[in-house]
């Protein structure tokens, strides 16, 4: 009878074999290349090494197990073909992505991919493209394996097929959830932190909101969890595990948040009663893309990439802080704005820009007579909306999504704005782009560095040499023009743009600013010019991009707002924090996705 089975189905084995092979041979080259391990750390114990090890091998022959078992659908060799092509598809853009941007795919990473143009993803995508050749090597290889070993093949008893296929996929799935699901039920029963933190290590791949949940729960070091996931696992189980959380994700109108845990971050005036108080104010606000710290006050090779900011940092009436903490997440330079513009930081999960775009945000730009928006990009996060919401009455961006302008024309535009309204009260926010990832804008510098700093930071520094010059343009009119000199002017960076495993390369650039690095990550730069700031001073302790918006509201004289924010006032030396950044982002998203000012102040979403 076996005899019988294998003669009937012996090319079919055949060719399950081949691709159930190559699947895990990419999902193991996957942590190999990108992970940096082919296995999981041995960790303390021999016992425990044989553990982790036959988990993780489990784990990946299940998944490979599960995508390899559809061949006994197939009937044309092409649509084995098309299922390796689609598990290189996958897994070419989580090894790009995370090289990139040192974080894996999301759900909403997937819903964001409009805000990409082609030319940016293939420019990003370029030094890790060897890497990838590899996933389609061993396709090619599985594929010609298969063509040769199907020249003839036996259909028969296709009930049996169907009975094999479906044996293969109900074994995939135990395999593939019962890990998670006695994680589950050991987190549920025994409701022991340790046990509990080993859970969560298991559906942190589902949302980040599990890693904002172990951090204030149990003050556990999650930065590395989703990494450890995947290597605990395999690449390959990250992507039914995300569209599952998506689909049982709580909803938002069961989210509260109680009268207390705001008290201290509410004022008491609201934005009604704050209009006209301003009298001929002037907030001047320039968010740099992906400007970094580092650069700033460099020495040797970097001495002259940012002149204009370098002098500006030790002019009269500016304040320099070297070391401000990025904040942002999964919405990038959409939460950079919404971080600067209304005190609160981003969602756990999803970009509040885009998923949040109906809720109602503080903001001070709404208490000005006039106030304009300048985005160097159309229809990009959402952009036109949330314009509005953080109260704007205006938006300059380009006609269409072809055009991008560069900082020079960014800053003209800030300066005929600035012209038009002197005699008014007036706030303005320009966004710049020639800084923007991959860093090969046609305006840049042309400083020539050592063969031994790497192309992209070579690359990325010209741009910078070129962003400060435009800025120097900007500084030059405010500080000659007599009503703007007595303005506020704030420059600061939407976040940061170099992750951990660039902090070798970094470092061994000559002339670097080592206080602007970190062992783990690197700081964006604050500058804030203002007659009330009678001196040059330097801030070097840590910062938060948080505290941008309550030192904006200290600037401006209206500390009573009904929303204060959760950072705390550089200006002031004394102030201490009343809340972490932990329990910030847990605050701040639920404030967000419960919409609580709109409900508190019975404030009319516009």
């Amino acid at each position: 009878m076996k005899t019988d089975f294998f003669a009937r189905n012996q090319n079919r084995i055949i060719v399950f074999s081949i691709v159930l092979l190559a699947i895990l041979i990419k999902g193991l080259y996957f942590n190999y290349y990108v992970l940096g391990e082919v296995l999981p750390d041995s960790g303390k114990s021999t016992l425990y090494f044989l553990y982790r090890l036959i988990i993780s091998l489990s784990m990946q022959m299940s998944a490979a197990l599960f995508i390899a078992s559809f061949v006994f659908l197939f009937r044309k060799d092409y649509w084995i073909i098309i299922l390796n092509l689609l598990v290189d598809l996958w897994l070419v853009s989580c090894h790009v992505y995370y090289k990139v941007n040192d974080l894996f795919i999301f759900v909403e990473t997937i819903k964001l991919a409009g805000n990409l143009t082609d030319g940016d993803v293939l420019s990003s995508a370029t030094p890790f493209l060897p890497g990838c050749a590899f996933y389609v090597i061993v396709s090619v290889i599985a594929a010609i394996a298969v063509i040769l070993t199907n020249k003839k093949i036996i259909y028969k008893e296709n009930n049996k097929r169907l009975r094999q296929f479906i044996f293969c996929v109900v074994m995939s799935f135990l395999f593939l959830f019962v890990y998670q699901a006695n994680l589950w039920r050991i987190n549920i029963i025994c409701k022991n932190p340790r046990y509990g933190v080993l859970a969560y290590k298991s559906f942190l791949p589902y949302s980040s909101i599990y890693l904002n949940y172990a951090k204030l729960k149990w003050n556990a070091d999650v930065d590395k969890w989703p990494k450890e996931y995947i290597s605990y696992t395999s690449i390959y189980h990250f992507f039914p595990a995300i569209f599952v959380f998506q689909m049982c994700m709580p909803d938002d109108d069961g989210i509260k948040v109680s009268e207390q845990e705001v008290v201290s971050f509410i004022g008491t005036e609201n934005n009604e009663t704050l209009k006209g108080n301003l009298n001929s104010q002037h907030l001047i606000i320039l968010l740099v893309e992906s400007l970094e710290s580092w650069p700033i006050n460099g020495t040797g090779q970097l001495e002259h990439v940012c002149e204009r900011l370098n002098e500006f940092s030790h002019s009269e009436n500016v304040l320099f802080c070297s070391n401000v903490k990025s904040q942002v997440k999964q919405g990038v330079s959409g939460d950079g704005q919404m971080i600067l513009n209304t005190g609160l930081l981003p969602t756990s999960c999803q970009p509040a820009c885009q998923v949040y775009a109906n809720r109602y945000y503080p903001n001070y730009a709404s208490l000005f007579d006039n106030s304009v928006l300048i985005s160097p990009w159309s229809h990009i996060w959402n952009q036109e909306n949330m314009t509005k919401r953080y109260g704007y009455k205006r938006l300059i961006e380009p006609c269409d999504k072809k055009t991008k302008w560069n900082d020079s024309i960014v800053i003209d535009k800030m300066i005929n704005q600035l012209e038009k309204y002197k005699n008014s009260s007036f706030c303005l926010l320009g966004l710049t782009v020639s800084t923007h990832r991959p860093f090969k804008a046609q305006e840049r510098g042309t400083i020539e560095f050592d063969p031994s700093v790497k192309d992209k930071y070579a690359n990325y520094l010209n741009c910078l040499n070129y962003t400060d010059r435009c800025i120097g343009r900007l500084i030059d009119y405010i500080v000659s023009d007599s009503i703007y000199k007595n303005s506020i002017f704030v420059i600061i960076g939407d976040h940061t743009i170099f992750r951990s495993h660039d902090m070798s390369n970094i470092l061994s650039i000559n002339g670097i600013n080592m206080n602007a690095v970190s062992k783990h990550s690197t700081y964006m730069p604050l500058f804030i010019y203002s007659p009330t700031i009678n001196q040059n001073k330097f801030i070097t302790n840590l910062c938060y991009q948080m505290d941008v918006y309550p030192t904006i509201l200290d600037l401006l004289g209206i500390n009573n707002y009904y929303w204060k924010g959760f950072g705390v006032s550089v200006l002031n030396d004394t102030v201490t924090r009343t809340i972490s950044e932990n329990k910030a982002f847990d605050l701040s998203d639920r404030i967000i996705r419960s919409d609580y000012f709109a409900k508190k102040f019975g404030l009319k979403n516009k």
